[in-house]
């Protein structure tokens, strides 16, 4: 089964699909290209998701998950929500193209999550795993079968790119956020194509389909074109989903007449400042999928804070200080903080100034999002 939640909502939801590949067992040097972050990574977006199912602009009615282990063993999510997990066990399906898209009379979870979608509702796409770009600059996910037809070996690569142009077109939605945390690699086998890579699309719009449509995809990947993604060898998140979620949750927000939202044009220029002053991954390279035309908005967070970086020249100022504190510019209230080191990292509210000392120096900054860089003077 993939279904891990489902509930009734009021039109209109928000129905997800999120995908994890840790495991390729034929990919030529198999198993060194067997990666489990890419299933821990999907397994923190469910956990997000159900978390916020409620908290989302457009509430959360169904999650639909496929992981395939790092171990090729038999993807496991953790029961979400006694009430809407309609799972007995923990076990989900593998991530391969069989699964997503199942000839009739059987329905593939990607093709459910696409008949799901009323009109107005929003469709949520994550998916990690490795990742190949076509020359024309498509990117593509690679499935648990990629090379499993030895005469037609990319014919299970998902094409995200057109998944992105093409979706909205086709399902009428209110919006479609769309993120892959893989890498866009260019690679010989791929380059060396007649005609392309090909692949597979999940759904397939028609050009009067596109004219018509008025919403494009908020879309976004944890790699530029021919750049690479990156993640902890030994498994957990990978570095650009937790800056995602870290965007999504409270971080990536703009003002809005009613408050603080996070929105599509944060997201999809914020994640990477989240990636860098948040936790320190320099290597975090986002990249649109295509273009957005409307600021979307996510969700509304009532207190949002962001994450402040400073540092010094010379570094030792910060990690050989005697004192050093941060507060609010005004009214002096302290805020909370570990003792800072050469990279000192904490977090403030928006939209207001604060004043740093360490020591005798002492140096003021407005906290805006999605995160701030500060360097003592």
């Amino acid at each position: 089964m993939t279904v891990v939640y489902e509930r009734d909502v009021p039109a209109p939801a928000t129905h997800a699909l999120v995908v994890g590949c840790g495991h390729f067992p034929h990919l030529p040097g198999a198993p060194d290209h067997d990666r489990p972050a890419c299933p821990d990574s999907a397994r923190e977006v469910v956990r997000f998701l159900v978390e916020n199912r409620d908290a989302l602009r457009v509430p959360v009615a169904s999650i639909e998950c496929l992981i395939t282990e790092a171990d090729g063993g038999a993807g496991q999510v953790l029961q979400t929500d006694p009430n809407h997990d309609p799972r007995a066990d923990t076990a989900v399906e593998a991530a391969n193209r069989a699964n997503l898209q199942a000839n009739h009379p059987q329905v593939g979870a990607g093709d459910r999550w696409v008949q799901r979608c009323r009109e107005g509702d929003h469709l949520f796409f994550y998916g990690c795993s490795h990742g190949v770009a076509e020359r024309d600059g498509s990117a593509f996910m690679l499935l648990d079968d990629i090379h499993r037809v030895p005469h037609n070996k990319w014919a299970n690569a998902l094409n995200i790119h057109a998944l992105a142009k093409e979706l909205p077109a086709v399902t009428n939605p209110g919006a479609c956020w769309i993120f892959l945390d893989a890498c866009q690699e260019l690679i010989d086998g791929v380059i060396d194509q007649i005609d392309g890579l090909g692949g597979w699309k999940l759904v397939r719009a028609t050009a009067s389909q596109l004219a018509a449509s008025r919403v494009r995809s908020v879309s976004l990947a944890a790699a530029r074109f021919g750049g690479f993604a990156h993640a902890p060898a030994a498994g957990g998140v990978a570095h650009f989903t937790r800056a995602l979620l870290d965007g999504l949750g409270h971080t990536c927000v703009e003002r809005t007449p009613n408050g603080w939202a996070v929105s599509a044009k944060e997201v999809i220029f914020g994640v990477r400042s989240v990636a860098e002053i948040a936790y320190g991954q320099l290597s975090v390279e986002t990249e649109q999928l295509g273009g957005f035309t409307d600021n979307l908005y996510f969700r509304d967070v009532a207190d949002p804070q962001i994450p402040v970086l400073v540092t010094a020249q010379p570094s030792t100022l910060l990690s050989n200080s005697q004192t050093a504190a941060v507060r609010t510019k005004g009214n002096g209230v302290q805020v909370p903080t570990d003792a800072p080191s050469a990279e000192w990292r904490f977090r403030v509210p928006v939209d207001q100034e604060y004043v740093i000392s360490v020591d005798q120096a002492t140096t003021e900054f407005s906290a805006e999002p999605p995160a701030m860089a500060v360097e003592m003077p």
